[in-house]
């Protein structure tokens, strides 16, 4: 009915009267003013009203860890006045329970929490009984969880690795000795190019809380650099052989490598990269043909490196007669 006689006296006109418009105006102050005493005196008033009250989990403490979460929430009807109700439903309602005890009275707990001109009218649950083991500690590594790669183009100096590279978990007996690493967060990383990578990477948490960690993130750091391919003549030496007593054919071979891009003329130059035969290889072999053993530089990069003749040949140089 309001809302109609305020739109007839509105339909009047675009710009109605000043009568019609000053008593629309106070029609509707007429109306929002008793919508505010309405509201005011039901505040006064007595009710009772249903909430869900928040159950948080401590388990982090004592010789007792939980094997099993207790519910989320608790349902509970609650009496009081209008006031107190609406400023304890904005404020933390939140019951804390442990493992203290096997057994947890919910209804002393909502008690002890509620503004002192409201009361409990109702819980449920009221009991809670917990599932409890003796608790353990110790430390596993940390377990990178997704992919960590480079394009072609590139390739890593280092190993990505994390930091810190364990924790320290504790919580129930069963649950921990379970656990044989912490997984990470996914992490999806296929064409990774940056010369220093930082990245602060959470780790998950499937039990939701069973288990207390000592960390809540791990730093992931990795090092990336354009990498190029080689080709070149290294020297075979042989190894412990009396001097002059053997000669290989050839007496060098041709490899391919991959190196970063910046130490590829290093590469190419350096006499301290070469190959090797043991004079006890070339004795005890019955072929004819020995494998080298490759040794690149320490200092540089060097990978994937491939002799393009596996194998090479050899012959015994007799001692010249007198």
């Amino acid at each position: 009915m309001f809302w109609e006689r305020l739109r007839d006296l509105l339909a009047r006109g675009e710009r109605p009267p000043d009568e019609t418009r000053r008593r629309a105006v106070a029609l509707a102050m007429c109306f929002l003013a008793s919508c505010v005493l309405w509201f005011i005196f039901t505040l006064q008033d007595t009710h009772t009203v249903p909430m869900s009250i928040p159950v948080t989990v401590q388990n982090g403490q004592g010789d007792q860890a939980l094997t099993a979460l207790p519910p989320e929430t608790v349902q509970a009807e609650i009496e009081g006045q209008g006031t107190v109700l609406l400023r304890y439903f904005f404020e933390d309602r939140s019951i804390a329970i442990g493992a203290g005890d096997s057994q947890v009275d919910v209804s002393q707990l909502v008690e002890a929490q509620l503004p002192d001109d409201a009361s409990l009218k109702r819980v449920d649950p009221s009991v809670l009984r917990l599932e409890r083991e003796p608790r353990l500690e110790r430390t596993v590594p940390v377990r990178l969880r997704g992919q960590v790669g480079t394009p072609p183009t590139h390739d890593f100096v280092s190993e990505p690795r994390l930091q810190p590279d364990s924790i320290r978990i504790s919580g129930a007996r069963s649950l921990v000795a379970s656990l044989d690493a912490w997984p990470t967060a996914p992490v999806d990383l296929p064409n990774l190019t940056d010369s220093l990578y930082r990245r602060r990477v959470p780790l998950s948490d499937t039990l939701n809380g069973l288990v207390e960690r000592s960390a809540r993130n791990v730093v992931l750091r990795a090092q990336s650099r354009q990498f190029t391919e080689g080709m070149r003549s290294i020297d075979v030496r042989v190894t412990g052989a009396p001097e002059r007593s053997v000669n290989l054919d050839p007496s060098s071979i041709r490899v391919t490598y991959r190196t970063p891009l910046d130490d590829y003329d290093t590469a190419q130059q350096t006499d301290r990269f070469y190959a090797t035969v043991s004079y006890e290889q070339i004795r005890t072999d019955t072929t004819g043909e020995v494998e080298p053993r490759i040794h690149p530089p320490d200092d540089l990069t060097i990978r994937n490196v491939e002799p393009v003749t596996p194998s090479l040949g050899y012959f015994f140089v007799a001692e010249a007669k007198q």
